[in-house]
């Protein structure tokens, strides 16, 4: 898949990839975080244990804010594909209305489905009075 996307559904797919790190990462955490509990708890003493503790906690901060970032970008993903799912449909209705305008209009190229070209080839049914 690429990074870049033309269709609803690869922005989905996108989004899930994204979801699943952002789970995987949240396992991490979970690792982390017992990590923590186990030395906090006192099962390690000295100097070299409060300074893996504290590492481990940073550490483990950092990952949830990752994790928040996948999250939120997923989220984005999901919104972008169900904006483009709307688009898309405005323009086939769009088109559907022009295809079957009773008269078609001379000199008026209509563009391939779901391009964004179909609000222009509107305008101008409209303005022609056949929409």
């Amino acid at each position: 898949m690429s990074l870049f996307s033309n269709t609803p559904d690869e922005l989905d797919g996108a989004a899930r990839t994204i979801e699943n790190a952002a789970a995987r990462l949240l396992g991490v955490r979970a690792v982390l975080e017992r990590q923590c509990d186990v030395v906090g708890n006192g099962a390690w003493q000295g100097p070299i244990a409060t300074m893996g503790l504290l590492s481990t906690a940073a550490h483990t901060a950092q990952v949830a804010v990752y994790v928040n970032a996948l999250e939120q970008l997923a989220a984005s993903l999901r919104r972008d594909a169900d904006h483009s799912r709307d688009e898309i449909s405005v323009l086939r209705s769009i088109e559907t209305r022009v295809r079957n305008a009773p008269v078609p209009l001379p000199n008026v190229h209509l563009p391939r489905s779901g391009d964004p070209e179909w609000r222009a080839v509107e305008t101008a049914y409209r303005n022609a009075g056949l929409l």
